[in-house]
């Protein structure tokens, strides 16, 4: 028996024939479990118990379905076999899939059988065997014609009328891939939807290009590749947003001849602006400047308005015309201009790879040239994108860290780009951050002998094993890390509700393959495996109540640096996640760590609570 969900709207589908609504089993049919009966984990179960009991093996979830006034005509959409889906495209057809066909597996997000049901008949049909990649890999079109999909390093689409698959992209010549380490090659830059005239659009790293239904007579309509630009378009209108129901997602809709307006930004994150492209005319630029640009909109007559900042420009709203210039018509922080401020330093280096990679210098509030400064190093993966970034100073900061108090407590702060090889995450961080210290050190602007650490979450596990095998740093803080590769493999995602495998397999760690295939991999980048190694004095912390990294994994660490004999303080947040929420644990951090470092690197009295 089932009810209507109340929590869900009923949506009139576009023909005005159909509502859709979602329904739910009643409550008297639900599987109720009691707090002290026995847990049965059957390791051949599709999903791990606590993921299994959130739906019962999806009893319990809300279904899909529609019901025609004219007829009295009901049609369940998704039931227990198929849990999600959506009517897709124009609504004469839904998609469905059940995302534990193939588990157990190792993937957050998992392979799964997609299939195609008729709303008029009700009748479903096998669409794609065991598809991979994200959720926006897979499209339909408003029109409900097609159904674009990624797969092995190209788009396809499926011809709803005609039932057939084609291969679209196979005339591009450049990579439709994002290159990522974490990844299967099953993500694409990106198919934005399609056109009124009845071309699919696709993005390549840099370039918009549009192609037939049947794949032939592909064009640029952007030459982003020779000027290193990145250009994507930016729905102005309902009709040209892409929009999800169900885990389903449908693609925008753009009309050619009219303006299209794009974003634009340099490969390097250093310049940003905004485009106008119209087919058959050159693209004409309403700005691009070497600062970030977001939050553009058009006004009746004409003029286009947008937000920019930079690292020592606080936020302004500019306005301005096409081919004309810009006028700043509000100003936010007026006061800052009154203060001492950062100035920031592209720096470049290479890893031993010979990767050619770039770190941002943030320089103290002040900077006096015939002084030496202590030096703070944050890591996490790629930081340079944020070359624009304009930070206030606060002490309510979720993992401690902000640059702006410490370039106004009189340090210079470092923000390396780290890249990496299959199974080294650890050794390649390593690697990265030396190079970039290394640059840093030719400058002549710091003090060697103060230097610190700093990183949370993954940036933590960075830090927690870069002590292990360097003592370039005086002192470190590590936040939310992951510290034993092996024991938090073996664990739970309480955020998930699945195995950690894909973090590890899939995820940051970039071991490509399971402890059992390569457990050497796995031991050589745990820091808990090295914690005899280390000699720099450790500040961690966590959140008790952490569902992304186990509190766990900060604990293991402490109690072999505890065993070991280093010094060592590890802060535990009884009501806290990831980061912190309550605004006075946010203060503490914050003032704790800005004490820490205080203490080593500026010989300040010891803190009352270290």
């Amino acid at each position: 028996m089932m009810n209507l969900t109340p929590s869900w709207s009923l949506h009139i589908s576009k023909n005005n024939k159909r509502v859709f609504f979602k329904i739910k089993q009643q409550k008297e049919f639900d599987i109720v479990r009691k707090s002290d009966e026995v847990q049965v984990w059957n390791a051949a179960d599709k999903n791990i118990y606590p993921r299994h009991i959130v739906t019962e093996g999806y009893s319990k979830n809300p279904k899909q379905a529609l019901w025609e006034p004219d007829t009295g005509r009901f049609l369940q959409i998704t039931d227990s076999i198929q849990p999600y889906g959506s009517p897709a495209g124009n609504e004469s057809f839904a998609l469905t899939f059940n995302l534990t066909d193939y588990e157990p597996q190792s993937r957050s997000n998992p392979d799964k059988d997609v299939y195609i049901k008729n709303l008029d008949t009700g009748q479903s049909m096998l669409l794609l065997r065991r598809h991979m990649g994200g959720e926006s890999n897979l499209l339909a079109s408003q029109d409900g014609n097609y159904i674009s999909y990624f797969k092995e390093g190209q788009w396809y689409v499926y011809d709803v009328l005609h039932h057939k698959h084609r291969l679209i992209s196979g005339l591009l010549p450049y990579s439709l891939s994002i290159e990522s380490l974490t990844e299967r090659g099953e993500n694409g830059y990106g198919n934005p939807g399609w056109t009124t005239q009845g071309d699919c659009l696709l993005y390549d790293q840099f370039d918009i290009w549009k192609v037939h239904a049947d794949g032939s007579n592909p064009i640029r309509l952007t030459k982003g590749r020779e000027q290193g630009i990145v250009f994507r378009i930016i729905p102005q209108s309902k009709a040209q947003m892409q929009t999800a129901e169900g885990r389903i997602f449908n693609n925008g809709r753009f009309d050619l001849t009219s303006t299209l307006l794009l974003s634009a930004r340099a490969v390097d994150y250093s310049f940003n602006g905004f485009y106008l492209l119209k087919s058959g005319k050159e693209l004409k630029k309403i700005c691009y400047v070497n600062k970030i640009v977001t939050g553009i909109m058009k006004s009746e007559r004409g003029d286009y308005a947008w937000v920019e900042e930079d690292v020592d420009q606080p936020r302004r709203i500019m306005v301005g015309k096409v081919g004309g210039k810009f006028t700043a018509v509000v100003e936010s922080n007026t006061h800052h201009n009154q203060f001492h401020w950062t100035k920031l330093q592209v720096i470049q280096y290479k890893n031993l790879k010979g990767e050619s990679l770039q770190g941002l210098l943030y320089y103290p509030s002040g900077y006096d040239k015939n002084k030496r400064y202590p030096i703070i190093v944050h890591l996490y993966e790629k930081q340079s994108y944020q070359r624009h970034s304009y930070i206030n100073p606060t002490m309510t900061n979720e993992d401690g860290f902000n640059i702006s108090n410490l370039t106004a407590k009189g340090y210079f702060v470092l923000l390396p780009d780290i890249t990496y090889e299959v199974g080294n995450a650890g050794f390649s961080a390593l690697e990265c951050v030396e190079a970039a210290v290394k640059e840093v050190k030719i400058l002549s602007l710091i003090d060697e002998a103060k230097m610190g650490l700093i990183g949370h979450s993954f940036g933590g596990y960075e830090t927690d094993f870069i002590i292990t095998q360097s003592n370039l740093f005086v002192c470190a803080v590590a936040g939310s890390a992951t510290t034993n590769n092996l024991s938090s493999y073996l664990s739970v995602s309480q955020n998930l509700g699945i195995p950690n495998f894909f973090k590890f397999e899939y995820g940051q760690a970039r071991m490509k393959v399971s402890p059992y295939e390569n457990m050497d991999w796995y031991l050589n980048n745990s820091p808990v495996m090295h914690a005899a190694n280390v000699n720099t004095p450790l500040l961690s912390w966590t959140g008790l109540k952490d569902p992304q990294v186990e509190p766990r994994q900060s604990f293991e660490y402490y109690m072999a640096l505890r065993r070991l004999g280093k010094t060592h303080i590890m802060l535990a947040y009884p009501n806290e996640g990831h980061g912190m929420e309550k605004k006075e644990n946010a203060i503490d951090l914050t003032t704790k760590i800005e004490e820490w470092f205080d203490y080593y690197l500026k010989d300040y009295n010891a803190p009352r609570w270290k």
